[in-house]
C-alpha cells in the first residue's frame, strides 16, 4: 500500500514484497565530516538483509557468476571454486545466514533482478535519515 499518491510512480510498481520492507519516513540528517544538512524522502528497505540461501537462489535462477575475490590488486584471497563451494555448504546448513562478502556487483545484480535498488549513498550515511 502507498502512504500517499506521490509514492504511486516511484515505488508502489517496484518491489512485488512490500510486506518484508521498512518504510523509512522522510527527514534529514547530517552527512560526511563537514555535516552537510542532507534532505532525504520517504524509502522502503529491505527489514532484514539478503540470506545465503536468497542470494544461491538468485544465482540459480540467473547468469550471474561469481569472481574471484581480491583483497587488493595481485592478492588472490578466495578462487571462485572455494567461493562457490563455501556458498553451497552455509546454504545447505544455514541458509538463513545474512549474506556477507558480496561484491557491488553481485548486490547490484541481486537488486535488479529482485525489482529493487541498491540505497544512495546519502540513505547508507551515518544511519539513514533523522527527522
Amino acid at each position: 500500500m502507498c502512504p500517499d499518491a506521490s509514492w504511486k510512480t516511484l515505488y508502489c510498481t517496484l518491489p512485488k514484497d512490500l510486506e518484508r520492507m521498512i518504510l523509512v519516513p522522510a527527514g534529514t540528517f547530517l552527512f560526511g565530516s563537514f555535516k552537510h544538512v542532507v534532505a532525504v524522502p520517504a524509502f522502503y528497505i529491505d527489514a532484514a538483509p539478503c540470506s545465503v540461501g536468497e542470494f544461491a537462489d538468485f544465482l540459480g535462477r540467473t547468469s550471474h557468476t561469481l569472481q574471484d575475490r581480491w583483497d587488493r590488486p595481485g592478492e588472490l584471497i578466495l578462487r571462485v571454486d572455494e567461493l562457490e563451494a563455501q556458498l553451497r555448504t552455509i546454504t545447505a546448513n544455514d541458509p538463513d545466514m545474512a549474506l556477507g562478502g558480496a561484491t557491488c556487483d553481485d548486490a547490484l545484480a541481486y537488486a535488479r533482478w529482485c525489482g529493487k535498488r541498491l540505497p544512495h549513498l546519502c540513505r547508507m550515511g551515518e544511519g539513514g535519515p533523522r527527522h
